[in-house]
């Protein structure tokens, strides 16, 4: 009861701060942003949640990081299998009936396996500082 304050405040800003994290990660193409700065941002609404709530996640971080690991590497390599050089970015042109034209960028998905490796180095340092590692 001693974090009653933090416990309202945090609740309010974390999911708002985590969408924040994925509009960061989804716009660093044109502009700032992109996988570390989203999985940075996405980690300390997460972290906030773990410590005005004193809940651990439901899996390892670890799996995070081994996650985002096979992301990026994934995407180096189908670049290599499609003949282009390693982490060669290529747009993909997407029609949809009410969004319209859609463009998505290989290098998106390399920011995503960035996004949850970084996440996962962030939850994992919480983890361990916290005596739970």
């Amino acid at each position: 009861m001693r974090w009653v304050i933090l416990r309202v405040v945090s609740g309010f800003i974390s999911p708002f701060l985590f969408l924040f994290s994925l509009f960061l990660l989804f716009r660093g193409h044109q502009s700032p942003g992109g996988g570390f700065i989203a999985g940075v941002s996405g980690g300390i609404s997460l972290t906030l949640l773990l410590i005005s709530f004193g809940i651990t996640p439901p899996f390892s971080p670890l799996y995070l990081i081994a996650l985002g690991l096979l992301i990026s590497a994934g995407t180096g390599l189908a670049s290599l299998f499609f003949g282009f050089e390693f982490l060669k970015s290529e747009v993909f042109h997407f029609s949809f009936p009410f969004f319209g034209s859609v463009h998505i960028p290989s290098s998106l998905f390399f920011d995503i396996g960035i996004f949850f490796s970084v996440l996962g180095c962030i939850l994992l340092i919480v983890q361990i500082l916290g005596g739970e590692g």
